[in-house]
C-alpha cells in the first residue's frame, strides 16, 4: 500500500523554537564528541588528550548545531512531514553501527577505538530519537493549531503487556552486557569492558523503570479497588514520575496520565511517547467500536486502537469520529454504535 501524499504545510512557518534549536545543537554535539573520541582513541591518545578533545568537540557541536537549526525556517515541521525526512537523523547512528564491527576487526586500528564508535552508536541514536520526536510533535502542532473539539484518553489494549515486555527485554540485555563486561570486554580491552558495564547498568535501570510503570498500569486498569504490595511498602509515595511517565502504588484508577487522541478541524492528533502523530481526516478510512476497543483505521499509517474501558462515552466518541471523517461538522445527533465508514484507498 502506497503512502498517501502529505498535506501541504502552512506558508507562515517561522524560525524553529528554542527547544528544537537546543535539541539539534545537543545532537550535533554528541556527533562531534563521538567522532572526537573515536579519532583520539584510534590515534592512541592519552586520557588527558581524549578529555580535552571531548570538551572542544562538545562546545563546537553545540554552536554549529544551533546555527544550522536556527537558519532554516520551518525545519522541524519539514522534518516531521514525511517518514523519509524523519529517517535522516538516523543515518548517523547507522554509520556508527557499520563502523563498530569494522573497527574491532581491523588489526591496524587499536581495539579500544570500539569504545568511541559504540558510544557514537548509542549516543547519536538517542539524539536522533529526540530530534525526530520533536519534529513529529511540531509538525502535528503546525497542522492542527486550533484547540481540540474533543480529547479522548487513549490506552492501547496491549499497552501494559508491551511495557512489561520492553522492561524484561531491557533486563535481559543488561544481563548479557554484564556477561560481556565480566569476560574482559571486547578483545580484552579494559576500557571497553568499563564502557559495556556502564551501558549494562543504564539498560538495567531503564528496564526496571518500564516494569514498575507496567505493573502500576496493570493494577490501575484492572481497577481492583485494592491496595497493592507496593502501596503497603511505600504508603507515603503513592505517585511518582519515571522517565516522564506516572506510576502509582495505589489501585485507584486515574486517566490523567494517559496519552490522548485529540480531535481537530484538520484531523486527529495521536499523542505518543516518540512524538505526536497527525492524521488528516482524508486518511481516516474506518471507525469501529467493538466490545473492548475503539479502532480508527488510517490509510498509509498504523491503526489507532484505544481500550474502550478508559473512554467515558465510547459510543458518542465513535459517532463523532465517524461524522468528522465523513466531512460532517459535529452535531449532537446521538451515538451510532458499531457503524463503520469505509472509503476506497
Amino acid at each position: 500500500m502506497s503512502q498517501p501524499e502529505s498535506k501541504p504545510l502552512p506558508t507562515d512557518l517561522g524560525s524553529p523554537d528554542a527547544g528544537f534549536v537546543a535539541g539539534v545543537g545537543a545532537a550535533v554535539a554528541v556527533l562531534f564528541v563521538s567522532g572526537a573520541i573515536t579519532v583520539a582513541l584510534a590515534a592512541g591518545g592519552s586520557t588527558s588528550v581524549v578529555v580535552g578533545t571531548v570538551t572542544t568537540a562538545a562546545t563546537l557541536g553545540l554552536v554549529v548545531g544551533a546555527l544550522l537549526a536556527s537558519g532554516v525556517d520551518g525545519l522541524p515541521e519539514r522534518l516531521g512531514q514525511r517518514r523519509r525526512s524523519l529517517a535522516l537523523p538516523f543515518l548517523v547512528p547507522a554509520a556508527f553501527a557499520l563502523a563498530t564491527p569494522i573497527v574491532s576487526r581491523v588489526p591496524s586500528i587499536p581495539p579500544e577505538t570500539v569504545v568511541g564508535t559504540g558510544f557514537g552508536l548509542v549516543g547519536t541514536f538517542l539524539a536522533a530519537l529526540g530530534v525526530a520526536s520533536m519534529a513529529r510533535t511540531r509538525y502535528a502542532r503546525a497542522m492542527a493549531p486550533d484547540e481540540p473539539s474533543l480529547t479522548v484518553p487513549r490506552l492501547h489494549p496491549n499497552g501494559v503487556r508491551r511495557t512489561l515486555g520492553i522492561g524484561v527485554a531491557c533486563l535481559a540485555g543488561a544481563v548479557a552486557l554484564g556477561f560481556v563486561a565480566s569476560s574482559g570486554g571486547i578483545d580484552g580491552v579494559p576500557r571497553s569492558s568499563l564502557a559495556i558495564a556502564g551501558s549494562g547498568v543504564f539498560v538495567g535501570v531503564l528496564g526496571l523503570s518500564f516494569i514498575f510503570v507496567g505493573l502500576s498500569h496493570r493494577v490501575q486498569f484492572e481497577n481492583s479497588g485494592e491496595n497493592t504490595r507496593l502501596h503497603a511498602l511505600l504508603p507515603d509515595r503513592t505517585r511518582r514520575r519515571v522517565y516522564g511517565t506516572d506510576w502509582s502504588t495505589s489501585a485507584e484508577f486515574d486517566r490523567s496520565h494517559l496519552p490522548t487522541l485529540r480531535v481537530h478541524d484538520g484531523g486527529l492528533v495521536d499523542e505518543r511517547p516518540l512524538g505526536d502523530r497527525f492524521v488528516p481526516w482524508e486518511d481516516v478510512t474506518a471507525v469501529r467500536l467493538d466490545e473492548s476497543t475503539l479502532i480508527v483505521e488510517c490509510r498509509g499509517a498504523a491503526t489507532i486502537r484505544c481500550a474502550r474501558s478508559v473512554i467515558d462515552d465510547p459510543e458518542t466518541v465513535a459517532a463523532t469520529l465517524e461524522r468528522r471523517s465523513d466531512g460532517i461538522d459535529p452535531v449532537n445527533t446521538g451515538p451510532r454504535q458499531g457503524r463503520e465508514t469505509e472509503r476506497s484507498g
